[in-house]
């Protein structure tokens, strides 16, 4: 799961409209800590069920009077990632984008997953709240983009690492 910005009644009904449960869920990860993206109740069910969340260091300190949150934390499900890549518990490799979007720190991530069938990997980047794109963001090779925008200006996109892609695994 990518951000848990919608109440846990809301989340329950969107993933059960997939079929699936909020203990199907392996890890969520936060691309920064606007309310709509970090949602107590959603954060309290998320630890109710067991499921780590993973955000940057600097989130906490932002996050730590949120409900839900301390819930994560007492429970030991708080990870963090940080300027390198990273792997899920369900065998994708995570690559953290610094993306332009308010104050304090914001994500998007590349994931990077091997194709079981033809050992081909397969990239998704997902960045939110862009409000555009420009032409960097284009440039970068083979990537589907899945951009959602609820922001009337511009954003720019700043890469964590110089590398135009994560190494594979």
């Amino acid at each position: 799961l990518i951000d848990a910005g919608i109440s846990a009644r809301a989340l329950q009904k969107r993933l059960a409209m997939m079929g699936m449960r909020i203990s199907d869920l392996t890890e969520a990860i936060l691309t920064h800590t606007h309310s709509d993206h970090a949602n107590g109740t959603a954060m309290q069910a998320l630890a109710d069920h067991q499921i780590p969340f993973r955000c940057h260091p600097t989130h906490e300190n932002q996050l730590s009077a949120r409900e839900g949150f301390l819930s994560l934390k007492e429970a030991g499900l708080v990870l963090h990632y940080g300027d390198d890549s990273f792997h899920s518990g369900v065998g994708v490799e995570i690559a953290p984008i610094r993306l332009r979007h308010g104050a304090g720190l914001t994500f998007g991530f590349r994931i990077n997953h091997r194709l079981s069938r033809s050992g081909m990997i397969g990239s998704i980047a997902y960045f939110a709240d862009l409000g555009c794109w420009n032409d960097r963001l284009v440039r970068l090779p083979q990537w589907l983009l899945w951009m959602t925008s609820d922001s009337p200006t511009c954003s720019t996109v700043q890469p964590v690492n110089h590398s135009t892609a994560p190494t594979p695994f």
